[in-house]
């Protein structure tokens, strides 16, 4: 092949690729709907009626950004929560890809804190590759804020894990345990305990929450 005919297949495919991103941006905003059945209240096993359907936003990298009008149903009988809240039922589909209260996925908040954590990409090259590439746009905050909720999920998951992680490194016969405190000018010290071999963190955190036996490492 040729360096012009190399120049010629590059200029092809940069020219699909903005066609793609411009695909992807286009759907944006698409309607969608979000309806289950009804089944029966988990209290008094009587039926569901629909209690209100509401238009929303979605963002998400697997289908960009979108509108979804969801129906949300309700005892029929007016069953209550301990709270006092009614007993209602929104669409399945909808509450396993948005984190609750917010109108982003999971697999955008994975992905930020993957890139952010693990990549150690700056916040607006996520943000440019969540806008560009996925018809995701969010601010730079919204990067940081998402970063930080996918850490307290990754804790709440390390927590449940903790029998299987303690099992794992009791086969591997003992685990060297290192411990190391990193911080930048003006801030707090982050201490990190490490089980040497498998290069798993066991615990972190502020160097105070450790001097006041806070924090408990799982194994």
């Amino acid at each position: 092949m040729s360096l012009s005919a190399l120049e010629a297949l590059r200029e092809h495919v940069d020219s699909l690729e903005g066609r793609w991103r411009r695909w992807i941006l286009d759907a944006s905003g698409m309607l969608v709907a979000a309806c289950d059945e009804p089944g029966e209240c988990q209290q008094c096993r009587g039926p569901m009626d629909v209690q209100k359907t509401y238009v929303h936003i979605g963002k998400t990298l697997k289908h960009g950004t979108f509108q979804v009008r969801e129906t949300v149903h309700v005892c029929r009988a007016k069953c209550r929560h301990p709270s006092g809240a009614l007993v209602t039922r929104r669409a399945i589909s909808v509450i396993e890809l948005l984190i609750p209260g917010r109108t982003i996925g999971y697999d955008a908040m994975v992905f930020a804190g993957m890139q952010r954590f693990v990549y150690h990409r700056q916040r607006e090259e996520v943000r440019d590759d969540l806008n560009h590439k996925h018809g995701v746009e969010l601010s730079t905050g919204e990067v940081s804020d998402l970063s930080r909720l996918f850490l307290r999920y990754l804790e709440t998951l390390h927590e449940i894990r903790a029998g299987a992680i303690r099992d794992a490194l009791a086969r591997d016969g003992g685990y060297p345990l290192q411990i190391d405190a990193t911080g930048e000018d003006g801030r707090e010290t982050l201490l990190v305990a490490l089980a040497g071999w498998r290069r798993w963190v066991l615990e972190k955190g502020d160097a105070a929450c450790f001097d006041d036996r806070r924090a408990k490492p799982v194994a």
